[in-house]
């Protein structure tokens, strides 16, 4: 039996050929931008060397060090021989930091006991290995309904199978049982494994409209396009100038694409309110929504109970800006609770409701970070989560652990070819001050800091967030 570890353990079983090492690939930056912390273990059955002839480290373990550990100030690595039998799979899982990680993956070691999904492709050819595996706990595959109590996923789904992962981690993780007593990395997991759980639980719409090519610029289509029978763009595809100058080449003159969502956005009347407000607007207009705006007295609480309720009624979206304590008497009976960085998510009456009660530069992370995902996914628009990018500091951050924080940020090529982003880091005593830093400086995106961490360095690699029109 194997010895149990203090980490949710969850594996990718699967035959040569069905993709393990690419849906990995994919999904990793997914579950590293929910906040969790990743070993992977990948299994091969060849034989292999991850040294290179001719280095020091080669010379030395192939002149008889039977362990070559090799270490820089970036990462280190422990090659060990084991010619006469292959380690056990227990002992190289005991080989991962367990205090420093949240999750451990397995790509491969299907016949091994332990929870793995199946992965399984029809153009493999091979024999599915849920009927004779009860460790199998779902399926990820691209065959129609299979006939079992198992959860199934489209193998191509990605969305539904970090979904299914996150949820899989915060339903394993036993972080009370751990001895660091950190109570907000488990308070960070379940923010954001919420998060994309209700990203997988939104539908995009289902509503569409027929319209000219010329006015759909920034629509989402709702039916495939054809030309003399071949599909030339497919549904969900975002009509951009490329898109829309080829297809009028083509003789195309009108297109059916998926209606704008709708998105109420309420605000207080406050001084500090209003800044957030132009901002998210004009935000809310270029991802091509339909924006019912309001403006309400932060003193008169009636107004806000009836505004907030007619919103309810007529969009899919409602964000409301300001004081969490000016809207308690609202979101404490829908069991929202605000974060210390000023920001809640949740379905009321399966729609969303965004709170913001935070900085600009908090809002503008946010929205480019969750809010604009989940609308682009309202909208049916393919790759919705295609938002993050990443780049190297040239300089240190300093943050807060407990809290996702986002700073403004330089965003640059240097002259090789690399991405590197500098932070502009400085306190904004009034809305004068942030807008002549703005003029100031290239700022162009927003730096996304994770709540696990309090200290970057130059050099490491950051997800940045281009602000809308600036890059």
């Amino acid at each position: 039996m194997m010895q149990r570890i203090p980490l949710p353990l969850l594996g990718f079983a699967a035959y040569s050929g069905t993709g393990k090492t690419t849906l990995l690939e994919a999904l990793l930056p997914i579950l590293t931008e929910a906040g969790l912390r990743v070993g992977v273990l990948k299994h091969a059955h060849h034989d292999f060397d991850v040294d290179k002839p001719g280095k020091d480290s080669y010379r030395l373990r192939k002149a008889g060090a039977a362990q070559m550990l090799i270490a820089s100030h970036k990462r280190f690595v422990l090659m060990t021989e084991t010619p006469q039998a292959e380690a056990e799979f227990a002992y190289l899982l005991s080989r991962f930091d367990h205090s420093k990680l949240d999750l451990l993956l397995v790509e491969g070691c299907k016949n091994i006991a332990f929870n793995k999904i199946e992965l399984h492709r029809k153009e493999v050819g091979k024999p599915w290995l849920y009927p004779h595996d009860d460790n199998i706990i779902a399926i990820a595959s691209d065959a129609n309904h299979l006939e079992t109590t198992l959860p199934q996923m489209n193998i191509n789904d990605l969305d539904s199978i970090a979904e299914f992962v996150l949820r899989y981690a915060r339903e394993q993780c036993r972080f009370e049982e751990r001895s660091t007593g950190d109570d907000s990395s488990q308070e960070m997991l379940a923010k954001e494994i919420c998060v994309h759980r209700l990203l997988s639980e939104l539908k995009p719409l289902a509503e569409s409209e027929t319209m000219p090519l010329a006015e759909a610029y920034g629509r989402v289509l709702a039916l495939p396009i054809l030309h003399e029978g071949d599909v030339v763009v497919d549904s969900g595809a975002l009509l951009k100038q490329t898109y829309i100058s080829s297809l009028a080449a083509l003789g195309i003159k009108r297109c059916q694409v998926i209606r704008k969502p709708r998105v109420a956005l309420l605000s207080l009347d406050d001084s500090a309110s209003q800044p957030c407000y132009a901002v998210l607007l004009g935000m809310l207009h270029t991802l091509g929504c339909e924006v019912n705006a309001h403006v309400v007295d932060a003193e008169k609480c009636q107004q806000r109970v009836e505004v907030f309720e007619e919103a309810l009624n007529l969009n899919e979206v409602i964000i409301l800006i300001g004081s969490a304590k000016s809207w308690q008497h609202i979101v404490r009976g829908l069991n929202t609770v605000i974060d210390a960085s000023g920001f809640s998510l949740q379905f009321v009456e399966q729609k969303l409701l965004f709170l913001m009660d935070t900085t600009l530069e908090g809002l503008q992370g946010y929205f480019l970070s969750t809010v604009a995902p989940m609308l682009r996914k309202l909208r049916g628009e393919r790759g919705h989560l295609v938002t993050g990018q990443k780049a190297r500091l040239t300089q240190g951050i300093k943050a807060i652990q407990g809290e996702v924080e986002f700073y403004s940020g330089s965003l640059t090529v240097d002259n090789i070819g690399i991405t590197q982003v500098t932070p502009v880091m400085h306190s904004f005593e009034s809305l004068t001050s942030w807008l002549t830093m703005q003029s100031k400086e290239n700022i162009n995106c927003m730096i996304a800091v994770p709540a696990a961490v309090d200290t970057l360095k130059a050099g490491e690699c950051v997800t940045i967030y281009p602000l809308q029109g600036k890059i």
